[in-house]
């Protein structure tokens, strides 16, 4: 069956084997508008994927009939236009790798808030400014953030233990969400608070980032930040 035509922008695929997680991805993604199909194995997946086209489609790794990961060079001959989304609690930096470098376009670690789906959807055809090289995985870590060179007028503010929470990590850069409003081109030192988190890994305590895109939000804001050497 093919889709009407537009209809294959907001047509959204989920596979994963365990029913209640296909059943609140599938719920949460019908109200916000998306046509959603899914599947509950590997083979299932193919036979819809060849059926019609989908702009997204959510992959766990772990299913019944196959791993995942093994699934996206296939994923990517039967519809090389669909963005891939590894969904999956065994968020291991072999795991994370393999995803990129076989073509998953965003991975995001399990448990995940809705909202991490949403923010996927709503990038799908790039709303940051800058292009990014390299795969970003989602995931919540607390950090500690310290201003570089504050400017004369923020003297008086203690700039160097203001609080965020990641977004995303990548080899390239973190979006991270914070109350303070940082601003473009800013320097900033980025330390983990729970360094005991699987994400925490990713950013070496003191590691040096720079400011290069910020979205204004209601409390804050989300920044986006490319990492250097330094300042």
């Amino acid at each position: 069956m093919l889709l009407r035509a537009g209809m294959e922008e907001r047509s959204v695929l989920v596979v994963d084997d365990g029913s209640l997680m296909r059943w609140a991805l599938v719920k949460e993604l019908s109200t916000s508008g998306y046509f959603v199909d899914s599947a509950a194995t590997g083979a299932g997946a193919l036979r819809t994927l060849r059926e019609r086209r989908h702009w997204v489609a959510f992959l766990a790794i772990h299913l019944a009939d196959v791993n995942g990961l093994d699934l996206l060079p296939r994923f990517r001959e039967i519809s090389p236009g669909t963005r891939i989304v590894v969904l999956s609690g065994d968020g291991s930096a072999q795991n994370k790798r393999r995803a990129f470098r076989e073509g998953a376009w965003q991975f995001i670690e399990k448990p995940f808030e809705m909202a991490d789906l949403r923010t996927v959807l709503t990038s799908v055809p790039g709303v940051c400014p800058e292009k990014r090289r390299h795969g970003r995985c989602f995931c919540r870590l607390p950090l500690r953030i310290s201003v570089i060179s504050p400017s004369p007028e923020e003297a008086s503010l203690d700039l160097r233990n203001l609080s965020g929470i990641t977004v995303d990590l990548g080899q390239g850069g973190v979006g991270l969400r914070t109350a303070y409003g940082l601003r473009k081109g800013r320097f900033v030192r980025l330390s983990p608070l729970d360094g005991e988190a699987p994400c925490a890994r990713f950013i070496p305590p003191g590691s040096t980032a720079e400011v290069v895109w910020i979205a204004p939000q209601p409390g804050g804001s989300v920044a986006g930040l490319r990492w250097i050497e330094g300042p």
